[in-house]
């Protein structure tokens, strides 16, 4: 779940908060599990992971419990968010999972996460505008030690196509909202990866028509 500031993923995806502040979102809950089990494929056995857009902070807190060899650095653009996260984080008790950073990833990075592991980022690019979307990918690349991996989940077109009438619907509603923004296509993706330096790793099928796009720094960028 990401830290955007639209205001119809927010009022679509949000449940009420417990009382000890975390927030919660039904789409958390369920892409979870498969997003899990796709990651550990490629979780590196030891390490700083950095999510950007951790929103409410419910994978980040599952996600230190289930890879405890790594080392967890939530972070988002919205301090009400941090809030919500640093519940999570009380509430999972994980001592590999560090206190929620106050971050603007489409901003370069001048006292942000360094020498990064694996960059998780879920439900994110769909909801930013392309500019924003490379300017993101670069500061991870930055980031992220040599061979270090990008993980990113989301909605995508393919070939210039969506894969059902519901994601052009969504599709259209975001850009409704501003037109700068909606679904990138995996070609696009691939090519903005290539020209700032992460090699494409794989790609995976998810449920719900979405996607695992997976990269990594190549030694020499």
């Amino acid at each position: 779940m990401t830290g955007r500031k639209l205001s119809l993923p927010d009022s679509a995806f949000l449940s009420e908060g417990a009382a000890d502040g975390r927030l919660s979102a039904p789409s958390a809950e369920r892409n979870f599990a498969p997003i899990r089990d796709c990651l550990a494929e490629y979780v590196p056995d030891s390490g700083l992971a950095l999510e950007i857009a951790s929103g409410t902070g419910q994978h980040i807190a599952a996600l230190a419990r289930a890879f405890p060899q790594l080392t967890w650095q939530p972070s988002d653009i919205d301090e009400d968010r941090l809030q919500s996260i640093a519940a999570w984080r009380a509430e999972a008790g994980a001592k590999n999972l560090l206190p929620p950073i106050l971050l603007d990833a489409k901003k370069p990075w001048a006292d942000g996460p360094e020498n990064v592991a694996l960059i998780y980022v879920v439900n994110l690019f769909h909801l930013i505008s392309e500019a924003d979307a490379r300017a993101i990918l670069t500061n991870m690349h930055n980031a992220l030690k040599p061979e270090g991996q990008a993980f990113i989940y989301g909605p995508f077109k393919r070939h210039g196509h969506y894969q059902s009438t519901g994601d052009e619907a969504f599709d259209a509603t975001l850009q409704g909202q501003d037109p700068s923004i909606g679904y990138k296509d995996v070609g696009w993706m691939r090519d903005c990866l290539a020209e700032i330096g992460l090699g494409f790793v794989a790609q995976h099928e998810m449920p719900a028509n979405n996607l695992v796009l997976v990269a990594k720094r190549l030694s020499q960028s």
